[in-house]
């Protein structure tokens, strides 16, 4: 048995507790996986595609990886504090909302995501995009549309991104009784 997308904060517990209950069935647990955001993230063009988005600058930068997302919805406020929480992100805020679009702007994100129009944005929001290479893409849903959107994919999360392959080998290295499952499996 392996146990997978196990919260980094549960993982000494998790596997005690799987080792001693599964252990007792006889049921060997080769390995408990941490979950690892990274691992779990998209690309911007990935994101732009699963959104039936446009990216309407640097498309170069599809290839970035997204780890975080914040929706813009959720803040009262500039939200240049909410924003500056998390790096790696894609900040998710409607169209009409050009002083949230700023805020996102002044942090570490990956890319802009705006939602309810295919507009681009504002022109000093475009300016800013542009003077710090961040992506824009335009959506023509909703932000809780966008948001089902990054849920049912993360629930599907892929390896094809190279950029990957140096934590996951990690990962599976630190976390998996390699020697184990080829015994298994030969």
């Amino acid at each position: 048995m392996v146990l997978n997308k196990v919260p980094a904060s549960q993982l000494g517990s998790v596997k005690e507790e799987a080792e001693a209950r599964f252990g007792a069935a006889g049921i060997n647990v080769l390995g408990v996986i941490p979950e690892d955001r990274p691992l779990l993230a998209m690309t911007v063009g990935e994101l732009a595609e699963i959104i039936e988005g446009r990216i309407i600058n640097h498309p170069e930068k599809s290839g970035e990886l997204v780890e975080n997302y914040m929706l813009g919805a959720m803040v009262v406020g500039s939200g240049a504090e909410y924003f500056r929480s998390k790096g790696g992100k894609a900040a998710i805020v409607r169209q009409d909302r050009a002083d949230m679009q700023l805020a996102a702007l002044e942090t570490p994100t990956n890319c802009l995501v705006l939602s309810g129009g295919t507009e681009p944005p504002v022109y000093n929001v475009l300016e800013k995009a542009e003077s710090r290479g961040i992506p824009v893409i335009t959506a023509g849903i909703s932000i809780p549309e966008i948001a089902a959107s990054i849920e049912e994919a993360l629930t599907r999360a892929r390896m094809r991104q190279e950029k990957k392959l140096p934590g996951l080998a990690e990962c599976v290295k630190q976390n998996l009784d390699i020697k184990a499952l080829v015994a298994l499996a030969g």
